[in-house]
């Protein structure tokens, strides 16, 4: 069913994908409020997005264990069915303390080009958890001088 619903979202939006360029986010984040928001960096964020899912607007990733799909993954930002948005198995619509949809979407909103909604939701999901969560983020950000990371952007 979730492959259907991938599908049809896809088909719905747009077959191609948008790939934002490096300087072209940063500029769009910084507008957006995520510079500096809960300590993270611009370049933490870009970074972030960088290595999730290559600046790719309609990437999904599949999380797998025991060969069967855990969770999935949505958008630049790689927003989780495992909380935050729905994705035809997750339980309950909305936001309230007991819904496992935190960001009270469907995950099929996050992969389109419209990234105001991803960003809504990624404010939702720093604030009790930072980026910790985001394993790209961990392995290829966390820790790192990321001061040239924007250098050519001008910003």
């Amino acid at each position: 069913m979730t492959k259907v619903l991938i599908l049809l979202g896809a088909l719905i939006t747009g077959a191609a994908p948008y790939i934002f360029e490096k300087c072209e986010l940063a500029r769009l984040l910084r507008r957006s409020g995520l510079e500096g928001y809960r300590g993270y960096s611009l370049a933490n964020w870009v970074c972030l997005v960088e290595h999730e899912s290559s600046y790719n607007t309609r990437m999904v990733g599949h999380n797998r264990r025991d060969g069967k799909t855990t969770s999935s993954d949505y958008g630049l930002f790689q927003i989780s069915s495992q909380g935050w948005c729905d994705n035809g198995r997750t339980q309950g619509r909305g936001s309230s303390r007991n819904s496992k949809n935190k960001c009270g979407k469907i995950c099929l909103d996050f992969i389109n080009d419209n990234i105001a909604d991803d960003i809504e939701c990624v404010k939702k999901v720093v604030l009790p958890q930072g980026m910790n969560v985001w394993y790209g983020w961990k392995k290829k950000c966390q820790r790192r001088n990321l001061t040239n990371f924007l250098k050519d952007c001008n910003l």
